[in-house]
Parts: C-alpha cells; structure tokens; sequence
C-alpha cells in the first residue's frame, strides 16, 4: 500500500510522523483560537490532482 501511494501523491512519499507536529502543536495554542470547524487535508498533495 505504502509504495502504491507514494506513486500517487506529488510528493511521492509517504508523511513521516513528525511533519504532524507543527500542525498539532498550532492546534492546540492560542494561535489557533479563531479556527472552528475546519478540516484540515493531510495527503501529500494527493487531493490537488
């Protein structure tokens, strides 16, 4: 599945665990106090094509 995705995707490659951090870490701040009912899109660019 992995290596079948990643041809897929722009990117090529599948998300590594860290590149989440920031996007959680904006999340759970008060930066983030205005966002509501958001989704955000976390597919390598997949969903741009």
């Amino acid at each position: 599945f992995k290596k079948n995705y990643s041809k897929l995707t722009p990117m090529k490659r599948m998300m590594k665990k860290t590149e989440l951090n920031g996007l959680i870490d904006y999340l759970c701040s008060k930066n983030s106090s205005y966002v509501t009912g958001s989704a955000i899109t976390i597919d390598g660019g997949y969903l741009s094509l």
